[in-house]
């Protein structure tokens, strides 16, 4: 028979049960690990520099981290090269900070980035590219539909820039996110539609598709060896230091995985 007591007992236990998987969803379990993809700048700025992302890393104190380099960039035993502490400013400061707590210190690029740039000419290219288009805004022969698609390129390329000088907190952010993600649209489909509809840019349209397919590639890579890192450490919290631009797709690919993957992605600033 069910009285008033069962049906506010079973109630109560729906009620915590709910409340047990909520807590579940936000905080993970016990084998969860909990991403903070933190974005960085190759350069310092009056508001960023090695030491504020120093300590950065001490409040999260991460078990794994996991740099934007590839392996060709670390010595046998997995430390960086002499040349490589200097190239960035994460470099630097991951540098800093392991001399002090022994973490182990991982690459997760996609392996031979600057090989396979060197095998498509990429930045020759990407400079002719650049003038060759600039050259044909100045004379008019951009359509309406390519001069509105360069004026975007323009614009979320002056962001960027903009967002580079700004605080981390700026850079870290669903707002910068949204527009890196609009940057990489219109500097890709963009790019290559604008070269479609252009006949003096006509050459350069197999090299946009390779710089657009590279981009995905890449960052597919890329989320491919952070989750192959974690199974290998089973970390309670990793790091992963990336520039920018790749913070959206990152952490939205990674967000896809986690209904399969005990991971849990966090921002660095709930540290």
């Amino acid at each position: 028979m069910i009285t008033s007591l069962n049906i506010r007992q079973y109630i109560l236990l729906f009620t915590f049960s709910l409340l047990f998987l909520s807590f579940q969803s936000i905080a993970g379990t016990a084998d969860t690990s909990r991403i903070v993809v933190m974005v960085t700048v190759c350069n310092s700025s009056e508001d960023f520099d090695p030491a504020n992302l120093v300590a950065i890393i001490d409040r999260i104190k991460p078990d794994l981290i996991l740099v934007e380099l590839d392996s060709s960039f670390f010595m046998p035993d997995m430390s960086f090269k002499p040349g490589t502490v200097t190239m960035s400013l994460e470099n630097k400061a991951v540098s800093t900070y392991v001399k002090d707590h022994p973490v182990p210190v991982r690459p997760y690029e996609i392996e031979g980035r600057n090989r396979i740039y060197q095998e498509h000419d990429y930045f020759r290219l990407q400079k002719e590219l650049s003038a060759s288009l600039n050259k044909a805004a100045n004379d008019s022969l951009l359509v309406p539909e390519a001069r509105t698609l360069l004026d975007a390129i323009i614009r979320f390329d002056e962001i960027a820039y903009a967002v580079s000088l700004d605080w981390p907190v700026v850079f870290n952010s669903e707002a910068c996110d949204k527009a890196m993600e609009s940057k990489q649209y219109y500097g890709g489909e963009g790019l290559a539609r604008i070269v479609a509809l252009t006949p003096s840019l006509a050459k350069f349209s197999e090299f946009c598709k390779f710089k657009h397919d590279f981009w995905i590639t890449r960052n597919n890579a890329m989320v491919d060896h952070i989750i192959a890192r974690i199974k290998e450490f089973h970390p309670k919290t990793v790091m992963v230091i990336c520039g920018f631009e790749h913070r959206y797709y990152l952490r939205n690919c990674l967000k896809e995985k986690s209904s399969k993957e005990a991971i849990l992605l966090k921002e660095y600033w709930t540290y």
